[in-house]
Order: structure tokens, then sequence, then C-alpha cells
């Protein structure tokens, strides 16, 4: 019928349709009834058209769209960036929520306000179900790893591409994650088998501490780590951050965590404190 094909997804369309027709697109508008499942690992979205609504062609030509994106999950993350304001000597990654994308967070690079460095903005691989145009690194459940281990994977795979084509060293490049995007800064941070300048991640958790010891990166260890959360925070609860901060002292990592009287947001005084971290750590000046 058309639809690209994508690994690790099913697609199931089911036509119930009184009038036969040959595709969607030829389908009675009063007769006909409608549903597609798209299913990624857990999560699914559902489509229901009716009696009433809108044409089963435009669904189709919606979920046609919507797969394609999909096909980066196999391939490489799409990013934004900002350059620096003259010869980059550093990068940044910044990796946003749930239900976002990479230009939520391009704030920050003005805001923060690093001299001599890149940004980078990646757009999380999967498509966030309910959010048009909503992208999510792993599904809702802290428990999808299959998730986390594609999102983790293109990452390594980016910041190879960086390092390859330079002139930025891996020293020198800092993943930096809020909410979702924290949970990844920390986890494909601590596997990247080079020193990376730094991590910084805010209002996030440590997926499957468990696993650190065997699957951390030696380098890793070098890597300075800021944990940032808010005590009001009711996404995430401050405890992902606490815990977090205990399993990387037990397994020696350089950690520190700073708590502010805040929700599932990033304040003003927080922006400061990630400026210091990153200029001291990445001896920027």
């Amino acid at each position: 019928m058309g639809l690209p094909f994508i690994s690790n997804m099913r697609i199931i369309l089911i036509f119930n349709i009184l009038h036969k027709a040959h595709s969607p697109c030829q389908a009675s508008r009063t007769s006909d009834y409608f549903k597609m499942c798209l299913e990624v690992g857990k999560h699914s979205i559902l489509v229901r058209r009716s009696c009433v609504g809108l044409n089963p062609c435009v669904i189709y030509r919606m979920i046609a769209l919507y797969s394609k994106g999909l096909e980066r999950m196999d391939s490489s993350l799409q990013w934004e960036g900002i350059p620096a304001d003259d010869k980059a000597k550093a990068c940044v990654i910044a990796l946003h929520g749930r239900g976002t994308h990479g230009e939520d967070l391009m704030p920050l690079a003005d805001e923060i306000g690093l001299p001599h460095t890149r940004w980078l903005f990646p757009h999380a691989p999967f498509p966030c179900p309910g959010l048009f145009n909503g992208r999510m690194w792993f599904g809702t459940a802290a428990e999808d790893l299959a998730g986390i281990e594609t999102s983790r994977n293109l990452l390594i795979a980016l910041l190879d591409q960086i390092i390859q084509k330079g002139p930025t060293p891996p020293e020198k490049i800092v993943l930096l994650g809020f909410s979702q995007g924290a949970v990844m800064a920390l986890d494909a941070g601590l596997r990247y088998p080079l020193r990376l300048g730094a991590i910084a991640a805010l209002s996030g958790f440590l997926a499957r501490p468990e696993n650190l010891h065997d699957e951390k990166a030696p380098l890793s260890k070098q890597v300075p780590i800021l944990l940032v959360h808010g005590t009001a925070d009711e996404i995430v609860t401050v405890e992902g951050s606490r815990k977090a901060q205990s399993t990387l002292d037990d397994e020696g990592y350089e950690v520190q965590l700073k708590e502010y009287p805040m929700g599932h947001q990033i304040v003003p005084e927080e922006i400061g404190l990630i400026r210091d971290f990153l200029m001291a750590r990445l001896a920027l000046s």
C-alpha cells in the first residue's frame, strides 16, 4: 500500500469497509471504518475514522509522512546548530526532554553564554505519541531499554562523527540534557569510550544503575558530572538525581548535585551554575 518499510516497528492497518476499495483513498466517506494502530516498542498511537471526520485519503497521507519520520531511528540523528562566535574550542550537545524537539533548548546557548563554543541540538529519534512534532528518546517508562539503547547508539555515533570531522577533541565536548535528555546524557556519556569534557544532567535520573558497574567506559570516570534537580519536581522527582549521585559516588565519579526549590524546569539560578561549571571544566576564557 505504499507505506515505507520501517524496522523495529509493526504497522497494523485494519480496514472494515462496507463498500470494497483497493486503497483507503477509494473508501467511501460515509460507509467506511478506518483504524490504525502504530506500535513502537510498548507504545501505540490509535487513529480512528468512522462516519464523520477526515477523508481516509488524508489520514493515509498523514500516516505515510509520519512513518517516514520514524526511519531516522535506524539512521542518524537530525540536529540544529549554533556556531561558535569565533573559532570553536568546545562543543555542547544539548538533549531536550520528552515531547519537544531540538529547538526547545536553543535559548540556553545565549543564556549560558560560553565563549568559543559550538552548540548542537539533536532531535530525539522517536515521535512522541499524541504530540505533533514532539520527539522522545525512549518510551514513558524507564524500563524501555530498547529505546534507551537505540538512542544511546545514535548519540555515540554523533559523538564519533563530531570528533572525526574535528577540530573539537573529545575532552572539549559536553553532553547536557534536560529530563529524558538528562537520562541520555548520563547513559551515553558514561559508556562513551573516549573521555568527554563534562556531563550536565538537569532533572533526570540514571537508567538501570545496577548495570553501570559492568557497562561504564573506563575513561568515563575522569568526566566531571553536574546534576541539578528541583525539590518540587512532580514529573521526575528529585530522588532520581539523588540516587544517581549515590551510584556515581560509589563508582568513583566526580559528581556534584545541586537542588533548587523548583519544579520540572530550568531557572536562572542554575544557568549561572552550569556556566561556571562548564567554564571551569572546559578551561574556556
